[in-house]
């Protein structure tokens, strides 16, 4: 009985107060990227571009980054099959990218879903970490440009994205249409997690795993409760959010510990990233040579700075 209640109790506290931000949350993004948010961006990102050596003109898809992962890969693909890129500055160019793609998930994800499980306070930190991962990268990409590039030779034409205009109503409508297929697999899962690790916790059936993995995860610094949360980063990281949003709010873990339990689980993970999605992505939109490079390059420079948050965090916390 004292089991049903405690459930119960979380699921309460899971319907009244996270899944409501959530769902508003993700309609919110695609309403935001439906009205325009990339052209109102285009501006600012020019100086960036002369920088690192790189045409004006090609400015669009970094900004499209912002809403739209396969969109941006495929006009930085164009741009190279019709050599406004060369070899050199179409690596300079994704590389230095990074820092938009992860401004992309702000509206999606961090915002509608990382910070109402981890809370405010934690969601923030966890954000301004990932936030200057991507920027580093994307500074190191720069900063490789300006090395290593000659000046582009910029021509009298220029490249523009098309826009669909729309009235507020159809963008609003088609906003809410596009979030659909996301909250058909994020609240699901959202529920299903929260569920079984709430059974879990009430049940201490993380204990085992906690018992057996508390050597490795003592080596910096967190207890055995943490690796529940590094094995599903692992598998999910939809799921790893969840269960990390329920063990802080169960005062299993801090803050500090849930943050560094996502970062090594994220060190840990990108492994599998690499080979499942970001070299096959790199080889589809660039070719097996360039494409490879490019993949090889990104994840060196993201296992560089992750490694660096990661003792720094531990030294200093």
């Amino acid at each position: 009985m004292q089991l049903l209640s405690q459930v119960i109790d979380r699921l309460i506290l899971l319907t009244k107060s996270i899944l409501p931000l959530v769902i508003l949350g993700i309609i919110g993004g695609n309403i935001l990227i439906e009205f325009g948010l990339t052209k109102k961006l285009s501006k600012p990102i020019k100086p960036f571009l002369r920088i690192s050596n790189l045409p004006d003109k090609t400015s669009a898809p970094f900004i499209t980054l912002i809403a739209s992962g396969a969109a941006a890969y495929s006009m930085f693909s164009n741009f190279y099959e019709k050599n406004y890129y060369n070899e050199k500055q179409i690596i300079v160019a994704v590389i230095s990218s990074t820092f938009f793609s992860y401004l992309g998930h702000i509206p999606t994800y961090y915002l509608p879903f990382v910070l109402p499980v981890l809370g405010l306070k934690t969601g923030l930190m966890y954000l301004s970490i990932e936030l200057f991962v991507g920027l580093m990268i994307t500074l190191t990409g720069a900063l490789i440009g300006y090395r290593k590039l000659n000046e582009p030779n910029e021509e009298k034409d220029d490249i523009r994205g098309f826009e669909v205009k729309h009235d507020w109503r159809k963008k609003i409508k088609s906003g809410t249409k596009k979030s659909i297929p996301t909250l058909k697999k994020i609240v699901p899962r959202l529920v299903i997690i929260y569920l079984v690790a709430s059974i879990a916790l009430s049940l201490n059936l993380f204990d085992p795993i906690t018992n057996f993995s508390e050597p490795v995860t003592k080596l910096v610094g967190l207890p055995g409760e943490s690796s529940t949360i590094i094995a599903l980063r692992f598998v999910d990281v939809y799921s790893s959010i969840i269960l990390a949003g329920n063990l802080l709010s169960e005062g299993v873990l801090t803050s500090i510990q849930i943050i560094l339990a996502l970062l090594v689980g994220g060190i840990i993970s990108i492994g599998i990233f690499f080979f499942r999605y970001s070299l096959p992505e790199d080889i589809a939109y660039f070719g097996a040579e360039t494409g490879t490079k490019i993949a090889l390059i990104s994840l060196i420079a993201e296992l560089v700075f992750r490694v660096f948050i990661i003792l720094f965090v531990f030294i200093i916390f």
